[in-house]
């Protein structure tokens, strides 16, 4: 009887478990559909990132600049548009662009798990929103 209900459970549980997952995840960008969905290309270099950071480059008068070579890769793009920077732009910049990648990439998860969408100035302006957040907690980034 004991095994009868540890099976039970288990299967019981496998069932949850399965019936709980997310669904599998779209080869295609989820943003755009253009082309399989590396990092890279998600957060930098598919048309509807590219929006997204045309708005986050007009805002900051030109600091950020909208990601072009798209042979490389997060971590070279994100150590080259720092390298030359002073320090003190440099931590604002960092702070920008972070913001902007995550929510390029809420964005990518709430079409996936949510089934919702939001246009790029939309996402632009919750960047704005938490950058904004930010600035009155710390002080920082500043935006020209």
């Amino acid at each position: 009887r004991a095994r009868a209900g540890v099976r039970h459970g288990a299967t019981t549980c496998r069932r949850l478990s399965l019936r709980h997952r997310p669904p599998p995840c779209p080869p295609l960008c989820a943003l755009s559909g253009e082309m399989n969905e590396t990092g890279a290309h998600l957060c930098l270099y598919c048309s509807f990132a590219k929006q997204v950071w045309l708005l986050v480059s007009n805002w900051t008068s030109g600091i950020i600049q909208v990601p072009a070579d798209q042979d490389e890769g997060l971590e070279d793009w994100w150590t080259r548009s720092l390298e030359m920077l002073p320090l003190v732009q440099k931590r604002s910049v960092a702070a920008i662009q972070l913001y902007t990648i995550w929510n390029i990439w809420k964005e990518r998860n709430r079409r996936i798990f949510d089934q919702k969408s939001l246009q790029p100035p939309q996402v632009f302006q919750l960047i704005r929103e938490e950058v904004n957040l930010r600035r009155v907690a710390c002080g920082t980034p500043v935006v020209s």
